[in-house]
């Protein structure tokens, strides 16, 4: 992480193997339109206007589905080509505020920026996860490969709202954030998670393609019954330790936390012995809350200490384990006859 020399708390974290959403939250959505432009809009009335041409179909279909589906408001970009969702993903750096980004950008090289943009709003304190929508399997691996993020999730397929109508790839991605957005607690299990609203998805999968689509970062869903359902929300970093969504949602939810609580004591903070205990035990709480509401499998007792070369930075080291969501549980039976 840059050094900074901003006044502020700021956080990174690194991971590897462990030895109730009471508010709105806001949404973003970056899709081809008639224009480049870009603006808020609280209701679907509000987007019409914003992005009324011909060419903003899709964008409105995706905006609309958001704000009735989860999003408190939403900040739309709309882009006339490939070449527009650089400028696009950096403008949405500087939107304070976004939990989900929506993005309809289905080559790898979209992907890739998409993940490296996520990452730098991140690390501008500006935490927020992705979500590309690609249409067919083999873009979306090849999108997910490219993207590598615990950030991004991809998904594979189209939906609609309606049998016999069709299908729509960043309409089954708005259902996916539209998920997301209404979370009540940051381990959001998205296994077998309903997409409520819609009545349709494709295509239907072998369970071959549906574990090849796993295991290669991309988010399949089925049809159950009636209902749309996703497989699983494995983000686009597959390996071990940041497959579910919820792992970073939680990372990120205890990261933040740390953050608020820190800034409110910031003005107080010294370097005396006496300040920085106060400082460990203001993040001791706090960690202690979060094993309590089941978020963590463990934690230590932070480490707090004024850097040598400048002592007006007061560095807080944290050591936890996130409590991961179960997605599978195997039977193991021995039967004597």
């Amino acid at each position: 992480m840059t050094e900074k020399l901003r006044p502020g708390v700021f956080s990174r974290y690194s991971a590897g193997p462990a030895g109730g959403y009471t508010g709105v939250r806001n949404a973003g959505l970056i899709a081809k339109g008639a224009a480049e432009k870009t603006g808020w809009a609280a209701t679907p009335a509000e987007l019409a206007a914003l992005f009324p041409a011909e060419g903003d179909a899709a964008l409105r279909q995706a905006g609309d589905w958001l704000l009735r589906h989860g999003a408190g408001r939403l900040w739309a970009a709309s882009v006339a080509d490939d070449s527009g969702y650089a400028a696009a993903f950096a403008a949405s750096e500087g939107v304070d505020g976004l939990d989900t980004l929506l993005c309809d950008g289905a080559t790898a090289a979209v992907a890739a920026a998409f993940a490296e943009s996520l990452a730098a709003a991140a690390e501008n304190r500006r935490e927020r996860v992705g979500v590309l929508a690609v249409g067919a399997d083999s873009p979306a691996l090849a999108a997910a490969a490219a993207a590598g993020s615990e950030r991004l999730l991809v998904t594979a397929g189209t939906a609609s709202e309606t049998e016999g109508e069709t299908g729509s790839a960043l309409l089954l991605g708005a259902a996916l954030a539209g998920a997301l957005l209404r979370r009540t607690a940051p381990d959001l299990n998205l296994g077998g998670a309903v997409m409520e609203g819609l009545a349709a998805c494709s295509p239907a999968r072998t369970e071959a393609q549906v574990e090849a689509a796993l295991r290669g970062g991309v988010v399949p869903f089925e049809l159950v019954g009636e209902q749309v359902e996703c497989v699983r929300g494995v983000t686009s970093r597959a390996d071990s330790t940041w497959r579910d969504i919820s792992t970073l949602l939680t990372v990120d939810d205890v990261m933040v936390s740390v953050r608020e609580r820190l800034t409110a004591a910031l003005r107080g903070v010294r370097s005396s012995a006496q300040s920085l205990e106060a400082v460990a035990s203001l993040v001791t709480v706090l960690l202690r809350e979060k094993e309590e509401a089941g978020l963590l499998s463990g934690w230590s007792a932070p480490v707090v200490y004024t850097k040598a070369e400048d002592p007006s930075v007061c560095v807080v080291e944290l050591s936890f384990g996130v409590a991961r969501v179960v997605s599978r549980i195997t039977v193991t039976a021995s039967i004597a006859l």
